[in-house]
């Protein structure tokens, strides 16, 4: 009978026993009250210090949650326990979550730790780990003391043990506890993995039907997410800053796929205020992903953890809405929402240390992965029989899709290079094609100028005609500059009154010319504005590679150049060419 349980009743199984035998393995717990105080003094480890007037505090349990929040640096805990367990077997402490770093000491010998403290600080802050403890089996007791390193300015409820086990007793059964304590999110891990490969092969099987492919993204996030929550993560690596932004990142991007999947599935639009919160999601993830460290990280954690809790309750509402019209769709993936928003919410709790328990989060992706997993799988199997009509129906929406997209590009591109008054090209493109054009130039052994100009008392046209007027002197020198300068030619907005000509092929006195053409043609015009006659003129600086240097001349150079002569021309009168 045995071999026909199913895995996951064996796996409960051991764990149950695991659990009921921690009254007779020699096993106890040292959870409870410890010493406590803040301060640091390596002597405070000896079996013989006396801790007596020592605060007590609850272990595990923030001490900044029971009355030390001010306390940061370095504090030190201590505890005498009696040894009950067979002598002759090697002793062994397992220690759980502590913030940020720690020391452990048995009877004033260091035995290990977790991180680093200062002067070389380094967190590593949910760790456990299991230490052999030298005892000598004519003591009596043995005095156990933690030296913890808390980082100044963080929360309450990160400071000192805050989670896990914290067990004494022979160090193999420690060992193999420790293996069997999270088997549990093991075994999600691979249920989540074969949801993933389940789904993406049903999306294999039917491209079009985004919503497996969006889903399958959703399992791949919760496995990844639930195996970072156990110890099983240190044997991929010890670089603990990338595991923690990894696990980070699945808080960022879960929602996101979350999201896309459920308009998938529920035949639900994505509206702006949809679409804004997905971007908040990635731009929170991807400021996760390139900021130094864990600081930023930490700081924006609680902000993510009070965003997804206002967006979970939008989505029950109107899930709950839709499910009340007639969408038994909804109401299934409602309870799979709610869930995850339970454990996810009880977890933030944890992590601020106002309850001390296990995390849920695992518990809240089963919930819900489960139940949106086998809806999908009914819904693939209903859709096989009308893939006819279907196929049809998603050709439509995917060409109407990509022709949206396709015309965003295009006015995307289009605003993205071109300034929008003058329409003549921003300062990103002309970087971009004088780059193109410098580098051309040198493989040719070619002269390139570049000149720049800036209207002349363009403020002093603002202040008395008006900024309209003013706008129409910009509009009318853009098209001077447009008609005047060669075909060659590239003409931009540098910014504000400056505009900036690209001349290939134009040595030194070429440009000059060049610019003194283009200086002329806007010296004689009289433009109209508000029914009065505005005239306008320009100072230009031209700056020149002439081909000939080993290196490409920067184009950030031939700028700054040209701008020093533009400065001359202007010191000269104005209205007048002056060469770098």
């Amino acid at each position: 009978m045995t071999r026909k349980l199913p895995a996951i009743v064996l796996v409960a199984t051991l764990a149950l026993a695991a659990c009921e035998g921690s009254h007779t393995d020699g096993v106890r717990s040292i959870a409870g009250s410890w010493a406590f105080h803040p301060g640091d003094d390596t002597s405070w480890a000896s079996a013989k210090f006396n801790d007596s007037a020592w605060t007590h505090l609850q272990v595990p349990g923030s001490w900044g949650r029971q009355g030390q929040q001010d306390v940061s640096g370095i504090a030190w805990y201590r505890l005498r326990v009696s040894p009950t367990w067979p002598t002759d077997q090697p002793l062994g402490v397992t220690i759980g979550k502590v913030h940020a770093a720690y020391e452990l000491y048995a009877d004033g010998v260091k035995v290990g730790g977790v991180g680093q403290l200062p002067p070389n600080p380094e967190q590593v802050y949910d760790r456990h780990a299991t230490y052999i403890i030298p005892f000598n089996a004519s003591r009596q007791s043995i005095t156990l003391a933690l030296r913890v390193w808390r980082p100044e300015n963080r929360h309450p409820g990160e400071a000192g043990p805050t989670g896990g086990p914290f067990e004494i007793g022979p160090l193999a059964t420690l060992l193999e506890r420790a293996k069997l304590l999270e088997v549990d999110r093991l075994v999600f891990f691979c249920v989540f993995m074969a949801v993933a490969i389940y789904l993406l092969g049903l999306w294999l099987l039917r491209p079009k039907s985004k919503e497996y492919g969006y889903f399958a993204v959703v399992a791949l996030c919760a496995a990844t997410y639930v195996f970072l929550l156990t110890q099983w993560k240190y044997t991929l690596t010890s670089d603990f800053v990338f595991l923690k932004k990894t696990e980070h990142m699945m808080l960022y991007l879960t929602p996101i796929f979350l999201t896309e999947f459920l308009g998938e599935f529920l035949g639900r639009p994505r509206n702006v205020w949809v679409r804004a919160g997905e971007i908040a999601f990635a731009v929170g993830g991807l400021a996760v992903l390139l900021s130094p460290g864990l600081e930023f990280a930490l700081w924006l954690l609680p902000f993510l953890e009070g965003y997804s809790f206002i967006c979970g309750i939008v989505a029950l509402a109107m899930l709950g809405w839709w499910w009340h019209k007639g969408d038994h769709n909804a109401g299934v993936v409602g309870s799979g929402v709610l869930a995850m928003v339970i454990a996810m919410t009880h977890d933030a709790f944890v992590d601020r240390g106002l309850i001390v328990g296990p995390r849920f989060a695992a518990y809240g992706f089963v919930a819900m992965v489960t139940g949106l997993a086998l809806l999908l799988g009914v819904r693939f199997h209903r859709a096989v029989e009308g893939i006819a009509n279907m196929s049809r129906e998603l050709e439509g929406r995917v060409k109407q899709r990509t022709t949206e997209l396709a015309d965003a590009y295009s006015r995307m591109e289009e605003l993205a290079l071109h300034d929008p008054l003058t329409n003549l090209l921003n300062r990103r493109a002309i970087t971009e094609r004088a780059s193109a054009g410098l580098s051309l130039a040198h493989r040719r052994k070619a002269a390139y100028s570049v000149a720049l100009i800036d209207i002349d008392h363009f403020k002093a046209i603002n202040d008395t005609h008006g900024h309209e007027a003013g706008d129409r002197v910009l509009v009318a020198v853009s098209e001077a500059l447009g008609t005047t300068a060669r075909v060659s030619d590239d003409v931009a907005r540098w910014g504000g009154e400056e505009f900036l000509v690209l001349l290939p092929d134009a040595d030194k006195a070429a440009s000059l010319l060049a610019a003194e053409r283009l200086r002329a043609a806007i010296a004689s015009m009289i433009i109209g504005a508000n029914a009065l006659r505005v005239a306008a003129t320009v100072s230009v600086g031209v700056a020149t590679s002439d081909g000939t240097s080993e290196q490409t001349t920067p184009f950030e150079e031939l700028v700054r150049r040209s701008d020093e002569a533009l400065y001359r021309a202007k010191e000269s009168g104005r209205n007048r060419v002056s060469a770098a």
